[in-house]
C-alpha cells in the first residue's frame, strides 16, 4: 500500500498514457481537417470574362474569386490542391464596392471582393468550362 504516491502503479501509468496520445492523435486529425476545409474554402470560384480567358491563353494566368482574409500562400496551395497544377506567381487585388443607383429612390451597393491571377507552370493548365 502506497501512501501519499510513494510508489507508482505501472498499470496506472500506462492507462493514464494512453489516452493523452489518443487526445494529441484527434487533435491532430482535426487539425488537419481543418487544415483542408480551409484550403478548399480559400478559392470561391473562377472569374471568368474576356480578359481572363484572354489572359489564360496566351499567358497561363488564371483568376480566381477567393476569400477576402486569404492569403498568397493559402491560393497557392488551394490551386495546387483543387487542381493538381504547379502555380508559380499569385498576384492579388482587392475589387471595391460599387454604389449603384436604382429608378427608385433608393440605392444600394455591389459588393466587392478580392481575386487572384494565378500563373501557372508551363505546360499546365485548368479546364475551367
Amino acid at each position: 500500500m502506497a501512501l501519499f504516491g510513494s510508489q507508482e502503479d505501472s498499470s496506472a501509468d500506462q492507462a493514464a498514457g494512453e489516452p493523452s496520445q489518443q487526445k494529441d492523435s484527434n487533435n491532430q486529425l482535426k487539425a488537419a481537417a481543418n487544415a483542408q476545409a480551409r484550403t478548399f474554402s480559400v478559392l470561391k470560384h473562377p472569374r471568368i470574362t474576356e480578359k481572363t480567358t484572354r489572359l489564360a491563353e496566351e499567358q497561363n494566368v488564371y483568376t480566381f474569386v477567393v476569400r477576402e482574409d486569404a492569403n498568397k500562400k493559402e491560393i497557392k496551395q488551394a490551386v495546387a490542391d483543387a487542381y493538381d497544377v504547379t502555380p508559380t506567381d499569385v498576384r492579388t487585388t482587392s475589387i471595391p464596392d460599387k454604389k449603384i443607383r436604382q429608378a427608385r429612390p433608393s440605392s444600394g451597393e455591389k459588393s466587392g471582393g478580392k481575386k487572384a491571377y494565378v500563373t501557372l507552370a508551363d505546360g499546365d493548365s485548368i479546364e475551367l468550362l
